[in-house]
């Protein structure tokens, strides 16, 4: 254990948000084990980012932090290349690459804004709820991870199927049609699933999309769509299902005067309702 981490298990206050996931000692031990390779970077970076508000909050230096903090920075810019270059050549892990990078930029930057100068309350309320989020965001993954990984057999028995109702139509026997994204009829209408894609027509900015499984719950799945790219929420609860688009974007820190110093932060682009049928797939263009 490194030394920020040992420091945050003895703090309370503002570093508590991250306890359940980083002091297995003061935790049950029926939580379950996050495997996904973010996971620790993840960890690391939300225990010295509740070190840095709680330093801050009490009026105290942050000099002891800076090192550990640079160097993780760098460290969280590095492992997010890694996973963006990973995802490129890995059609099969894409979105879950990408939304453990984009979990580690947002991180990131974060710490890189810590890493200058003292938040104001408000900036300290966000990003003490970004790292919230970013922690749910990652138990989010590695359910969909373990989900994957179950559904692997059923995968190959489904996909013999459909070989031997192709090889079957050269006899003449009925064959299965295929939609452009794959899905097994008896699965989804027992499940009661659809797929969801949301296209990105801008040419520059990456969007962020959080789809909530119901209202007024904080539980959601994340996918990362890059400017130009469609990207599917896979086997999503079919009904009308809330979403929150947003993007990072540098953001001045008051409304006056012109050209007041900026910081960077999520901007909400859009935020609706979509409606996930059965055993279909619909798509919303994010203009």
């Amino acid at each position: 254990m490194t030394r920020h981490q040992a420091h945050k298990c003895s703090t309370t206050g503002a570093v508590a948000l991250v306890l359940g996931m980083l002091c297995p000692s003061e935790t049950s031990a029926q939580a379950p084990q996050l495997i996904v390779a973010s996971a620790p970077w993840v960890g690391r970076a939300a225990a010295l980012i509740g070190e840095f508000l709680a330093q801050y909050t009490a009026g105290k230096g942050v000099d002891h932090l800076i090192g550990d903090g640079a160097n993780l920075r760098d460290a969280l810019a590095r492992q997010r290349d890694q996973l963006q270059t990973q995802a490129a050549s890995n059609v099969a892990s894409r979105q879950i690459l990408l939304r453990q990078a984009a979990i580690l930029d947002g991180l990131r930057s974060d710490l890189s804004l810590l890493l200058r100068q003292p938040p104001a309350a408000t900036e300290a309320v966000r990003i003490r709820d970004r790292t919230t989020q970013a922690l749910e965001v990652l138990k989010s993954v590695q359910a969909e991870h373990d989900r994957r990984i179950g559904r692997l057999e059923q995968g190959q028995d489904s996909l013999r199927r459909l070989l031997g109702s192709l090889m079957g139509a050269r006899s003449g026997q009925p064959t299965v049609s295929s939609p452009g994204v794959a899905m097994q009829e008896a699965t989804c209408k027992e499940r009661n699933t659809g797929h969801y894609g949301f296209a990105n027509p801008k040419t520059v900015t990456r969007l962020t999309v959080i789809l909530y499984y119901r209202e007024g719950s904080a539980e959601n799945r994340t996918i990362i769509v890059p400017p130009g790219q469609t990207q599917f929420v896979y086997d999503f609860p079919a009904g009308a299902r809330n979403y929150l688009v947003t993007y990072r974007a540098q953001v001045p820190i008051m409304p006056f005067p012109p050209g007041a110093p900026t910081i960077e932060q999520d901007v909400i682009h859009l935020r609706g309702q979509i409606y996930v049928e059965q055993c279909k797939t619909g798509t919303l263009d994010m203009k």
